[in-house]
C-alpha cells in the first residue's frame, strides 16, 4: 500500500503544473519538450488521471482484501466510469489501463513514441551513453567508416555493455559466454531480450544507417573545397556544336545504318515503334522496291538485326560513294588504378569533421586503352596476324624518332609481343616514370600498324581529349624546367620572347627589361653569365676543355647488356 500510495502521488503531480507531464516520460530530461506535440501531452495527462483514478479504488477497495468483488479490473473499470464524466471517454476497455500500469509500475514513468522522423528512436533516446559511444566511434574511425563496421560495433560493444550493466544492477538475468574470445560475445536471445524491450526486432543494417543520420553523420561525395566547371563556357559550347556537327557528319561514312522496305518501315511507324515520316526514302536500282534508309540508333530492332547480320553491327549509307572506305572512329583514353584507392564517397561527422586522408595511394597501374564501337575494346589479332604485322615492321623506324629515342632507346620498331591497343603503365618516380605524349605517340604508331594489316579496308580516325597526355610543347617552347642555366653540355634552345606589357609579363623587374625588349632564353656568344661565377670563372667553361691522353670509361647499363 505504501508503494501504491507513492505510485498515486507521482501521477497526481504530473497535472500539477503545464510542464510537469515531463515527469512521467521516461528520459524526457535529454530531450526538448518541444519535440512532443499537443496530442501527445494530452494523451500523456490522460493517462495519469485514469491510472490515479484506478489506484485510488484500489487503495481503498481492496486494502488487505476485505472487500469480496473488487479486482484489479474492476477498479480500472471504474476509473474509466469517473472519467467518462469528466468528458474522458477515449478510453472503454479496462485492459487497456492495466497495460499502462504494466509499464508504469517498472520505472515509475512512461515511455513515449516519438513520431516525427527527426527525432530519435526510443533505444538511443533513452540512453543518450550509446548516442555519444556511436558519434565517437564514428569520428575515430570516419576513414574507414561503414555501415557494416558500426552495425558490428553496436552487436559487438554495445548490446553486451548494456546487457552485463543490467546483470550487475539484477534487474535481469541474461547469460553471456566469453568463447575463448577475450570481447565477450551476446548470445542471440540476450540481443534479442534488449531489442524487444525498445520495439525492435532486429538491428539491421538499414536501422544503424537511419540512425547513423539521425547522430549527424552524412553520406556523401568526397570533394575539394574549390571547384571549377568549365563545361558551360562560351567557348567550349561554341565548339561543341561544331563538334557534333562535324561528327554526325562523319557518321555517314560509317557503318551504322540499316535500309529496309517501306511498307515495313509504315508498319513500324503504325506500331509507334519509330516516329513518323522519318529515315531517307529511295528506290532499289536493282530490284525496284521502295527502301527507307534509317541510323542504327533510331530503333532497338535495328540494333538486334544488324547484331545478328553484321559483325560491325550496322551496314554502309547509300549516300556514301562506293569509292571512298568506310571510315571507323577510334575513342582512345586513360585511367589509372591505385592500390588503395578511395572511393568517391565516405562518412562525414556530425559537423562536417572530415578523415585524414593518406597523400599516397599507393602503388598503380595505368591502362592506355583504345575502344571503337564496331571492334570493341581492344583489337582481337590470330596469331597469324601477328607474324605479318611483325614482319612489316621489320627494320622500320618509328616516325616521331626523337619519342622513340627517349622511351625505348632507339628508333628501330620491335616485334610486338602482345595487342598494343591496350597497354598497360606503372607510374611513379621510382617506376617507369610518368606518361607522356611521347608513349602515347608510339602506342599510336603500334596500333596503326596492327589496322593495317587487320582492317585495310577501312580508314581510321583517332578521337582524343585535351590531356597532357596528348599534345606535345614545341621544341624551342618556354619551359623552365629547359632553361639554360650555365654554359656547356647538351642545351635546349628556347625560342626568344617580346615583352609586350608591363602586366603580366614583368612584374617588380621593371628595372631590369621595359616593354618592348626581347629576352633571350639562351646563352649568346657575347653574354656573361652566369652571374655567380667569376669573371676568370666564366671565362673556363665558356669553351669546351679538351684533355689529351685520358679515355673515360663507363659501366653498361642492364639494357644495353641485354641488347647486345
Amino acid at each position: 500500500m505504501e508503494a501504491v500510495s507513492t505510485q498515486i502521488r507521482i501521477l497526481q503531480n504530473a497535472n500539477a503544473k503545464p510542464s510537469s507531464y515531463l515527469s512521467v516520460i521516461f528520459g524526457a530530461e535529454h530531450v526538448d519538450e518541444s519535440i512532443f506535440s499537443s496530442y501527445q501531452k494530452h494523451t500523456i495527462r490522460q493517462k495519469c488521471q485514469l491510472l490515479c483514478m484506478a489506484l485510488t479504488h484500489a487503495q481503498e477497495n481492496m486494502k488487505g482484501w476485505q472487500n469480496e468483488g473488487w479486482t484489479w479490473n474492476k477498479c480500472c473499470s471504474e476509473a474509466i466510469e469517473v472519467g467518462r464524466k469528466m468528458g474522458v471517454t477515449r478510453i472503454t476497455n479496462a485492459h487497456t489501463i492495466e497495460n499502462w500500469y504494466r509499464q508504469f509500475r517498472e520505472k515509475r514513468s512512461f515511455i513515449m513514441p516519438l513520431q516525427k522522423k527527426h527525432n530519435l528512436p526510443p533505444f538511443l533516446l533513452l540512453n543518450p551513453d550509446i548516442c555519444d559511444a556511436m558519434r565517437k566511434h564514428g569520428l575515430t574511425n570516419l576513414a574507414t567508416l561503414t555501415i557494416e563496421s558500426m552495425s558490428e560495433f553496436l552487436h559487438l560493444t554495445v548490446i553486451p555493455k548494456m546487457a552485463r550493466a543490467e546483470c550487475e544492477a539484477g534487474r535481469e538475468e541474461i547469460l553471456l559466454h566469453d568463447d575463448n574470445n577475450p570481447s565477450m560475445q551476446e548470445d542471440e536471445n540476450v540481443v534479442q531480450s534488449i531489442l524487444r524491450r525498445y520495439g525492435l526486432k532486429v538491428l539491421c543494417p538499414s536501422t544503424v544507417y537511419n540512425w547513423m543520420k539521425l547522430l549527424g553523420f552524412n553520406y556523401d561525395y568526397r570533394r575539394k573545397g574549390f571547384y571549377v566547371n568549365g563545361h558551360e563556357k562560351e567557348g567550349t559550347v561554341a565548339y561543341r556544336e561544331k563538334f557534333c556537327e562535324r561528327y554526325l557528319e562523319g557518321e555517314r561514312k560509317m557503318l551504322r545504318w540499316i535500309q529496309i522496305e517501306e511498307t515495313e518501315a509504315n508498319e513500324l511507324q503504325e506500331r509507334e515503334v519509330i516516329p513518323n515520316e522519318t529515315g531517307y526514302k529511295y528506290k532499289d536500282q536493282l530490284t525496284g522496291r521502295e527502301m527507307v534508309e534509317y541510323h542504327v540508333d533510331d530503333c532497338d530492332l535495328f540494333q538486334e538485326r544488324m547484331a545478328r547480320e553484321s559483325i560491325f553491327g550496322g551496314r554502309r549509307s547509300l549516300r556514301f560513294t562506293e569509292e571512298e572506305p568506310c571510315t571507323i572512329i577510334l575513342g582512345h583514353d586513360e585511367m589509372v588504378i591505385k592500390q588503395f584507392l578511395l572511393t568517391g564517397k565516405g562518412w562525414f561527422g556530425p559537423n562536417g569533421e572530415l578523415p585524414l586522408l593518406p597523400k599516397d595511394e599507393g602503388e598503380g597501374v595505368m591502362i592506355s586503352g583504345f575502344v571503337s564501337r564496331e571492334l570493341g575494346f581492344g583489337l582481337t589479332i590470330s596469331k597469324e596476324q601477328f607474324q605479318q604485322i611483325n614482319r612489316n615492321r621489320e627494320g622500320a623506324k618509328y616516325l616521331d624518332e626523337a619519342a622513340a629515342l627517349k622511351v625505348k632507346g632507339s628508333a628501330l620498331k620491335q616485334p610486338l609481343k602482345s595487342d598494343p591497343s591496350i597497354r598497360e603503365f606503372f607510374p611513379g618516380a621510382n617506376a617507369q616514370g610518368w606518361w607522356t605524349y611521347d608513349h602515347f605517340v608510339l602506342q599510336v604508331e603500334d596500333v596503326r600498324d596492327e589496322l593495317i594489316v587487320i582492317h585495310p579496308q577501312f580508314k581510321f580516325v583517332l578521337m582524343v581529349d585535351h590531356s597532357c597526355g596528348h599534345d606535345r610543347q614545341r621544341e624551342d617552347g618556354l619551359n623552365a624546367e629547359n632553361m639554360n642555366k650555365s654554359f656547356g653540355g647538351k642545351q635546349s634552345r628556347l625560342h626568344d620572347t617580346q615583352i609586350k606589357e608591363k602586366v603580366g609579363y614583368l612584374g617588380p623587374y621593371l628595372s631590369i627589361f621595359k616593354p618592348g625588349d626581347i629576352q633571350t632564353m639562351n646563352f649568346g656568344p657575347t653574354d656573361e653569365g652566369p652571374f655567380w661565377m667569376t669573371p676568370e670563372d666564366r671565362l673556363k667553361t665558356k669553351h669546351d676543355i679538351v684533355i689529351v691522353g685520358k679515355t673515360k670509361t663507363r659501366k653498361f647499363t642492364k639494357d644495353e647488356l641485354t641488347e647486345n
